[in-house]
């Protein structure tokens, strides 16, 4: 939601974003809502319960960023979601409407990760994969110039 509302007035720029287990579509419609509804550590239930406390209109971009008419000039991104987690395919279909508008995305599916894979590190045994590919996604974003020129 951030970078749309900072797309649509104008600033501030934000150069890119690093969404963990992203909640992109509050209408909760996408299949691994159903497929993980008893997931630990975060389920169905608890979903429906969170979204009666939120008083937006579920159908504005502003409030599920996936049902935006329009995700061009949106920073790149990089979209981490865990296997067993409800909202693994919100992020995951959140990277695809970024990348079919242009936008530079690098999408993970953490196998075998729950959602808050990085609360419980030692639960999750993806954490320590997860936060290397954070790091070095966000300090390429931050430092490009120390990133290694390719073969050519």
């Amino acid at each position: 939601m951030t970078t749309l509302v900072a797309r649509d007035r104008h600033g501030p720029d934000i150069t890119f974003q690093a969404l963990l287990s992203p909640s992109t579509d509050l209408t909760r419609s996408s299949p691994s809502i159903l497929e993980n509804a008893h997931a630990p550590i975060l389920t169905k239930a608890d979903m429906d319960g969170y979204a009666r406390h939120y008083r937006a209109d579920v159908h504005h971009p502003y409030a599920s960023p996936l049902l935006a008419e329009d995700h061009a000039r949106l920073p790149a991104a990089l979209v981490q979601v865990a296997e067993h987690d409800p909202l693994r395919d919100d992020g995951l279909r959140y990277s695809r409407a970024l990348r079919a508008s242009g936008v530079p995305v690098r999408a993970t599916t953490h196998v075998g990760g729950t959602h808050g894979y990085f609360a419980f590190p030692h639960f999750n045994a993806v954490a320590p994969q997860a936060l290397s590919e954070l790091t070095t996604e966000i300090r390429a974003a931050l430092h490009p110039e120390d990133i290694p020129a390719g073969p050519g």
